[in-house]
């Protein structure tokens, strides 16, 4: 609609046949625009691709996973918060990225997932996540594996 009002606006004065030039043009531009939209935010969360690289297709697994296995209203923990939203639909929280385990606690308080990942870029799961987990094994139950590196845990209560 803003387009046509835009494409009209454009036309006042000008000749039939520069009217329908700017017709033809403000055709193209919303086709560019429809598919930009299509390949860059529909299909995307559609198809739930995950990018390439170490650890990204078992975090997609994983979020895929909790999508089909717990709540809606469930918090998960995880080093990527908003793409385990878009893939999975659940609130993301970031890694409690302290050393001090009770600060580590506290963060993880709202969560009742984590995802552990591995992915190779930034490490929170492997720096921050792993060293508490493995102080407080009583706390978190491993319910699934993906790959070598990546697991999903719930609280053990």
């Amino acid at each position: 609609v803003l387009l046509a009002i835009l494409l009209g606006w454009a036309a006042k004065g000008l000749l039939p046949q520069q009217k329908l030039l700017w017709s033809v043009a403000g055709v193209f531009v919303l086709m560019v625009f429809l598919r930009g939209i299509s390949e860059n935010v529909l299909r995307p969360r559609d198809a739930a691709e995950a990018p390439a690289g170490q650890g990204w297709l078992e975090l997609h697994a994983a979020a895929t996973w909790l999508k089909e296995n717990v709540g809606p209203d469930d918090g998960v923990i995880s080093e990527k918060p908003s793409l385990i939203w878009f893939w999975s639909g659940l609130k993301g929280r970031a890694i409690p990225r302290q050393r001090d385990f009770q600060q580590v606690a506290r963060g993880l308080a709202p969560a009742r997932w984590i995802i552990v990942d591995g992915l190779s870029e930034d490490q929170g799961a492997a720096r921050f996540l792993r060293p508490y987990l493995k102080q407080n094994p009583d706390e978190w139950k491993v319910r699934k594996q993906f790959g070598d590196n990546t697991w999903v845990l719930s609280r053990a209560r």
